[in-house]
């Protein structure tokens, strides 16, 4: 499922202040925090492992309030629920993923290729977009990818990006 939109589009369902020169752009959201409840709740009552696209913050707690109701209604112990690239990870969404353990299936490689993108978004977003590191010290579980064709398939850059974060355009 897809949550929200994406970075280069300025698309990604964001909370107030929006894209930097577009204050009122504040994302697309492609559900209805309802309809996404019954679309999740009918996948995992078939016992499948959800797994949503979420990029800006709003559409990441819209998925773990939807993830949150799933859960309790179905009273799941180990639902093992991802979020694809979870890129704007502030310190308030790293705990819901903590408590929720849901795994984020995040894109270090987009630090460094398309890191010039977050920049319309603010320092504070740019802050906490795909923080590899704080995934670990706060036990996020995290898988990475490359979200071929959008960065190269070589595992070694995204190993590199999380690393060092730096941006191809800036350094």
């Amino acid at each position: 499922m897809f949550a929200d939109g994406g970075m280069g589009a300025r698309t990604v369902a964001i909370y107030s202040s929006g894209v930097i020169g577009e204050p009122s752009n504040l994302g697309v959201l492609r559900w209805t925090p309802a309809d996404m409840q019954k679309a999740h709740l009918l996948a995992a009552g078939a016992d499948w492992q959800l797994e949503t696209h979420a990029i800006g913050d709003r559409a990441i707690d819209e998925v773990l309030d939807s993830y949150a109701a799933v859960i309790q209604q179905l009273g799941l112990k180990d639902h093992r629920f991802r979020i694809v690239h979870a890129g704007i990870s502030t310190p308030a969404v790293q705990k819901r993923l903590r408590e929720l353990n849901v795994v984020v299936d995040g894109n270090p490689p987009f630090v460094y290729w398309i890191g010039s993108w977050f920049l319309k978004y603010g320092p504070e977003r740019v802050r906490w977009s795909y923080p590899a590191k704080s995934y670990i010290e706060n036990g996020i579980v995290e898988a990475a990818g490359s979200d071929v064709p959008v960065t190269p398939i070589s595992p070694w850059w995204g190993i590199w990006a999380a690393v060092v974060r730096r941006n191809l355009q800036s350094g």
